[in-house]
């Protein structure tokens, strides 16, 4: 899949100005890996209106263990937009 599909699918599937959470650790977020894929995202975004941050690439860490599957634990439906 290239980049720009990624970008794609995820423009298509999540809006970010919909949060159901507010707060700045529930913002959106686009982790680019070189300077052509921040441009091709902050373009993307900006083409949808959209207010998700683009943010270089760097180490992943897990997140802990009760915040894993999170959505399927809580069974959905927590949010009401």
């Amino acid at each position: 899949m290239t980049y720009a599909r990624l970008l794609d699918v995820f423009y298509t599937t999540h809006n970010p100005d919909r949060q159901c959470a507010p707060g700045y650790q529930y913002r959106s977020e686009v982790f680019a890996y070189s300077d052509a894929q921040s441009d091709a995202a902050a373009k993307a975004g900006k083409d949808r209106r959209a207010s998700t941050r683009v943010t270089p690439a760097s180490t992943f860490w897990m997140a802990e263990a009760y915040h894993q599957q999170y959505y399927g634990k809580k069974g959905g439906g927590f949010c009401k937009i």
